[in-house]
C-alpha cells in the first residue's frame, strides 16, 4: 500500500551503506527542487572507481582526482517495480569536469559537456529494469581548443578531473513540466509590471500517468485525458498567492511536446534589493480529472537594472534609483580532497558577503552550482556569470570546437539559471584578442542567443590593449588591469582614457592583488597582507573620485591554482591568495578596508612598516666579479694582452689561435666563470625584478609548459644567490654545447682542431658580456626608476648578446680559415633549424605561437 514510502526507504537503505553521509539536507535538497509531484533521491554516497584504466575501489562522491585523464564511476540501485514504470527518470547533475558519458545498464544515454554546469539526463524507461541497474559515468578530461581557453588565465583555478558536485535520480510524472522561462516589464516607478511565463510540457506514455503526492504517500493511476494548466505567483515563504490564472484545457498526446504562455499584469508587489531581498515563486501546475499532475515552481523578483544615458554620460540604474557596484569576483574553490564545498560552508561565505556590504558577485572561471544562485537570491545579491573565455586567442575564437562547446554552453546556461532572478547578466570573455573580424563574428552570434532568448545584461571584460570601438552588443564594459602592480597613476590614466573612448557606455573598474598571507611587514612590503588593504583603499577611491559607477574587487576567496604563482611565491603549495579571506575562510585585512569603504565606515590604520626592495646579493656578487676581473687584468700582463686584443682586435686574436699559438688555460677558464656569473647576475636581476609581473608569468608559461619545470625555475627566481649560480651554470653549458657543435663541423670539414680551441673562440667571443657587470651592480635599482631604463637595458642587452654571436662565428671562420659570409650563413641556418625545431615541439605540446601572438598584442 505504502508504496512509495517502501522504494523510499529501500534506496536510502542502499545509499546509506558505506557512505559518509548526503552533502544536501531535506531543506537544501527542496530548495533545489521544490516540486511536491516529484521524487528526489540523493546519489551522495559510495561508488565503484577506476583512474586512468587502474583497479576498481570505492571512493565518496562527490569526488575528484588531480591530474587524471579518465575516470570511471560505478553503481548500482534498484527500483520498486511499479514506481519505475510510473514515472519518467533522470539523473539530475550539479554540474561534472570537462565533460561525460552516461551508461545505463550497459546502454549509452547520452555524451554531455558540462565544465560545471547542470545538465539533466533522461533515462529511458525501456533501460531500466526490475532488478539491479547500474549507472555508468566516464568522465574524460580531453585536451582540445576549449579546454585550452580555461587554462589561458595564469590565475585558473586548479583542474580536476570527476565528480564534484552531488548528483540527484528524479522522478517525475508521465506528463510534466521540462522546463519553464519567464520575462518582466516594469514601469518606472517600478510600481506596475507585466510578467510572461512560458511553460514547456513534456509527455510520455500517458498510459501509465499517476497522481503522487510525496507528503501522503498516495500513488492513484489518472485515467481522465482531459489536462489543463494553472499560472501562479505567490510570496515565497508565506505561499500567499498575489495572482492565479484560470485553469485552462489542453490536450495532448504520448511523447509530445507543447509550450503553454500566460502574462501577469500586476500592482502592489515588493521589489527585490539588497536590503530587502523580497522573493516570489512562479508556480505552473498540471491538472488532470481534477488531480494534480505535476508542479513546476521556480524563483521570481520584481527588479530591474539597466544601463541608461544621462547629460554627463551614462548611470547604472537598479528598481528606479541610481545604482553603484559594491562587487567582487567569487571562484567556487575546492577542499584539500579536490571537492567543491560543503551547502554550508557556501552559506558562511554569504553570510561573509553580506557583512562586507557586496551588492553584486562575479562568478568567474566555473560555472556556479544553483545552490550559490539560491543563496543570492535569499541574500539579495546580484549574480553576474562569466563564460569561461579567459585570454583567449585567436585561433581558439575561430576554433569550431570553441565555438560549438560555448553556443551549447550559453543555450545550457539560459535553461539551467533562468529561475535564479539574482542572474543579472552575463559576461562574454576577459581579454579576448579583438583585432579580426573572427571576433565579431563570433561575439554577434553569441550575444544573440541571450539577447533572443533572455532578458540578461551583456558585457565583457577588456584591458587598456583591447580595441573598442564596436560595443553594440554590449550593455557595459568591465576594465581590468592585466598587471596588478602599475602605479595608482597609471591605472587612473588608463580608466579615464577608456572611460573616454567608450563614452557614453559605461565602463566599471575591476583590481586585485596577491599577497602572501602569512607577510605583515606593512604596505611597504608590496607582497604584505597590509599592502593588499592600502591597495584597495586606493583602487576603490579611484572609481569614485571619478565619478565612477563603483568597483568589483578580484578576489572574495583564496583558492587552488592550476599553476604555481611566481609573484606571492606559492609555488608549492599552489594558491591565488587575491582573496579578503584565506583557504580556512578566515578573514584578512583587506577585509575590513573593503568593508569600511563599501559601507561608509571608519577605515581601519594600516602600518606601512619599514621594508626596503634593496637586494644586496647582486650588489655584493657583482663588486667580488669585478674585483676578480680587475686583479687578473693588473696582475697578468698577458691576460690584459689577450682581453684587450680580444676585444678591440678579434682577427688577430682568433688568428693566434688557429695558429696554435699559446693561451694559457688558466686565463681562458678563468674568463668563462667571470662571463658566466655576469651573465648570471644580469638574468637573475632582470627575472627577479619581473617576478612580481603578471605578464612576465604569462611569458613563461608559454615557454615552459611542464609544471615541475616551472616550479623550478620560479623557486631559483627567488632565491638571487641560486639564481646566479644557475643561469650561469646554464652559460657554461651553452659555451660548451656551442664549442661541441663546432668540433663536429670541424670533423666534417677534416679539420684538426683541439677542443681546447674552440672552447678559446666561445669564451673569448662572447667577452663583450662582462660589460654588463657595470650594469649588474646597479641594474636592479635601475630597473625600478622607470620604463623608459628598463627598454634601454632590454636593449643593450640584446647589443651586446647578437654582437657575442657575431663574433664567435667571425671566430670560427678564422679558425676554419673559411669566408666569412659561409660562415655567417652555416650559423644563420643552425639557429633557424634550432628555432624551427623548438617551434615544432612547442606548438606540438601547446598553442605556442597563437599565446605568443596573444602575449605581444594584448599584454605588451
Amino acid at each position: 500500500m505504502k508504496k512509495v514510502l517502501f522504494f523510499v526507504i529501500f534506496f536510502v537503505s542502499i545509499i546509506s551503506v558505506f557512505a559518509r553521509g548526503e552533502l544536501f539536507d531535506a531543506q537544501q535538497i527542496k530548495e533545489l527542487f521544490p516540486s511536491s509531484t516529484r521524487l528526489v533521491y540523493s546519489l551522495d554516497g559510495v561508488w565503484d572507481n577506476s583512474v586512468d584504466g587502474g583497479q576498481w575501489k570505492r571512493v565518496n562522491v562527490p569526488g575528484s582526482v588531480i591530474e587524471a585523464n579518465k575516470i570511471v564511476y560505478q553503481r548500482q540501485f534498484k527500483f520498486d517495480p511499479q514506481m519505475m514504470n510510473r514515472m519518467v527518470w533522470s539523473l539530475y547533475f550539479l554540474g561534472v569536469s570537462n565533460q561525460a558519458e552516461v551508461f545505463v545498464n550497459e546502454q549509452f544515454i547520452g555524451k554531455y559537456i558540462s565544465n560545471g554546469i547542470p545538465f539533466n539526463v533522461n533515462i529511458p524507461q525501456k533501460v531500466l529494469t526490475n532488478s539491479n541497474n547500474t549507472i555508468r559515468i566516464v568522465i574524460s578530461n580531453d585536451i582540445d581548443e576549449f579546454s585550452n581557453t580555461l587554462q589561458n588565465d595564469i590565475f585558473a583555478p586548479m583542474i580536476i578531473t570527476g565528480i564534484p558536485r552531488s548528483i540527484f535520480l528524479v522522478g517525475t510524472p508521465q506528463l510534466y513540466i521540462s522546463n519553464m522561462l519567464f520575462t518582466s516589464e516594469f514601469n518606472s516607478s517600478m510600481t506596475q509590471a507585466r510578467v510572461k511565463i512560458k511553460a514547456e510540457i513534456t509527455s510520455k506514455n500517458l498510459d501509465n500517468l499517476t497522481k503522487i503526492d510525496v507528503i501522503d504517500s498516495v500513488n492513484k493511476s489518472i485515467s481522465s485525458k482531459s489536462f489543463y494548466i494553472q499560472f501562479q505567483i505567490r510570496e515565497k515563504g508565506s505561499g500567499t498567492a498575489i495572482a492565479t490564472s484560470d485553469m485552462y484545457p489542453f490536450s495532448l498526446e504520448s511523447q509530445r511536446m507543447i509550450n503553454k504562455e500566460y502574462s501577469f499584469s500586476l500592482y502592489n508587489f515588493k521589489p527585490w534589493s539588497v536590503d530587502f531581498p523580497n522573493l516570489y515563486e512562479v508556480v505552473c501546475k498540471i491538472f488532470a480529472g481534477g488531480s494534480l499532475v505535476d508542479e513546476s515552481i521556480s524563483n521570481f523578483s520584481f527588479r530591474t537594472l539597466k544601463s541608461m544615458k544621462t547629460k554627463n554620460g551614462s548611470a547604472f540604474i537598479f528598481n528606479g534609483q541610481p545604482f553603484k557596484f559594491k562587487g567582487v569576483y567569487y571562484t567556487e574553490n575546492f577542499t584539500r580532497n579536490s571537492n567543491y564545498l560543503s551547502p554550508d560552508k557556501y552559506e558562511a561565505d554569504f553570510k561573509l558577503l553580506k557583512i562586507l556590504g557586496v551588492n553584486t558577485v562575479i562568478f568567474k572561471f566555473n560555472y556556479p552550482s544553483p545552490y550559490l544562485l539560491s543563496l543570492c537570491d535569499r541574500y539579495g545579491i546580484m549574480a553576474f556569470i562569466d563564460l569561461p573565455l579567459n585570454n583567449t586567442t585567436e585561433k581558439q575564437i575561430a576554433s569550431e570546437t570553441v565555438i560549438s562547446n560555448i553556443t551549447n554552453q550559453s543555450k545550457n546556461l539560459i535553461t539551467q539559471y533562468s529561475s535564479h532572478p539574482s542572474v543579472v547578466a552575463v559576461g562574454l570573455g576577459v581579454g579576448l584578442a579583438d583585432n579580426t573580424s573572427f571576433y565579431t563574428d563570433f561575439i554577434n552570434n553569441l550575444s544573440k542567443i541571450f539577447k533572443e532568448n533572455s532578458d540578461k545584461l551583456l558585457f565583457r571584460t577588456v584591458y587598456s590593449t583591447n580595441h573598442l570601438e564596436d560595443n553594440k552588443p554590449f550593455d557595459f564594459l568591465i576594465y581590468q588591469s592585466y598587471t596588478s602592480y602599475k602605479s595608482f597613476e597609471n591605472l587612473n590614466e588608463e580608466y579615464n582614457a577608456l572611460r573616454e573612448l567608450v563614452n557614453p557606455m559605461p565602463i566599471v573598474i575591476s583590481f586585485g592583488v596577491g599577497a602572501q598571507n602569512y607577510n605583515h611587514n606593512g604596505y611597504s612590503d608590496p607582497l604584505s597582507t597590509e599592502f593588499q588593504g592600502y591597495y584597495i583603499q586606493n583602487i576603490y577611491k579611484i572609481s569614485i573620485v571619478n565619478n565612477g559607477y563603483g568597483a568589483f574587487y578580484s578576489d572574495f576567496n583564496d583558492y587552488f591554482s592550476q599553476n604555481p604563482i611566481l609573484a606571492t611565491k606559492y609555488i608549492d603549495e599552489k594558491i591565488v591568495s587575491r582573496g579578503l579571506i584565506d583557504l580556512n575562510h578566515k578573514t584578512k585585512l583587506s577585509f575590513s578596508v573593503l568593508k569600511a569603504l563599501f559601507n561608509d565606515e571608519n577605515e581601519p590604520l594600516i602600518d606601512i612598516g619599514n621594508f626596503g626592495q634593496t637586494v644586496y646579493t647582486f650588489i655584493i656578487v657583482s663588486l667580488l666579479v669585478i674585483i676578480l676581473f680587475f686583479m687578473l687584468f693588473s696582475r697578468y700582463r698577458r691576460f690584459q694582452e689577450y682581453f684587450v686584443r680580444a676585444t678591440l682586435r678579434p682577427f688577430n686574436f682568433y688568428s693566434d689561435i688557429r695558429d696554435q699559438r699559446i693561451l694559457s688555460p688558466m686565463f681562458t677558464y678563468a674568463l668563462g666563470i667571470i662571463i658566466a656569473l655576469s651573465f648570471g647576475i644580469f638574468t637573475e636581476s632582470l627575472f627577479y625584478y619581473y617576478k612580481s609581473s603578471e605578464v612576465f608569468q604569462y611569458l613563461t608559461n608559454i615557454f615552459l609548459p611542464n609544471q615541475i619545470a616551472l616550479a623550478i625555475i620560479y623557486k631559483i627566481i627567488w632565491i638571487p644567490i641560486a639564481g646566479i649560480f644557475v643561469f650561469a651554470l646554464l652559460y657554461l653549458i651553452m659555451v660548451y654545447l656551442v664549442a661541441l657543435l663546432i668540433r663536429i663541423f670541424a670533423y666534417f670539414k677534416h679539420l684538426n682542431i683541439h677542443h681546447f680551441d674552440v672552447v678559446n673562440i666561445t669564451i673569448w667571443g662572447s667577452v663583450l658580456i662582462i660589460f654588463l657587470l657595470p650594469f649588474d651592480i646597479v641594474m636592479f635599482k635601475l630597473l625600478q626608476l622607470n620604463s623608459v631604463m628598463v627598454y634601454f637595458i632590454i636593449f643593450f642587452s640584446i647589443i651586446i648578446f647578437l654582437m657575442s654571436i657575431f663574433r664567435i662565428l667571425k671566430a670560427t671562420a678564422v679558425l676554419f680559415d673559411a669566408n666569412f659570409i659561409k660562415v655567417y650563413f652555416v650559423g644563420a641556418a643552425c639557429f633557424a633549424v634550432l628555432f624551427f625545431g623548438f617551434y615544432l615541439l612547442y606548438q606540438y605540446q601547446t598553442n605556442f605561437l597563437s599565446s605568443l601572438s596573444y602575449f605581444f598584442n594584448m599584454l605588451l
